[in-house]
């Protein structure tokens, strides 16, 4: 619905990643944040919102979950110890999760997909 446009079913690889870059990636200034969070905070933004994504780092990092990416959330997460973070964010994350209102239908896949991004699979 973003994209009305846009003929998604017939989307090329190259447009794809050209979207994902601009309305996700970019938007979460990802290559100014450590490696370890990059893919679970891409992965969360694509699922659940960029906003979402953003106030569960800054819940993790402990700054204002404000849901938008600045100087302050990207310094906190860059001090913390990048594994600790990767687990920290994931946690929070499951626990935002178990709160919808799909957890009861969709819960298994959603905690097995966060399991499978610690796993790094």
């Amino acid at each position: 619905m973003s994209y009305p446009n846009e003929d998604i079913p017939n989307l090329s690889l190259t447009r794809a990643k050209e979207i994902y870059l601009k309305d996700f990636w970019n938007v979460l200034r990802a290559n100014e944040l450590p490696f370890e969070i990059t893919f679970d905070l891409f992965d969360t933004a694509v699922n659940s919102g960029v906003s979402r994504s953003i106030k569960l780092l800054q819940k993790t990092v402990g700054t204002e979950p404000d849901g938008i990416i600045g100087k302050e959330t990207i310094k906190a997460a860059n001090n913390f110890n990048p594994l600790l973070l990767k687990q920290y964010y994931n946690a929070n994350r499951l626990l935002f999760m178990t709160e919808l209102p799909g957890w009861k239908l969709q819960g298994t896949g959603w905690a097995r997909r966060i399991a499978n991004n610690l796993l790094l699979k």
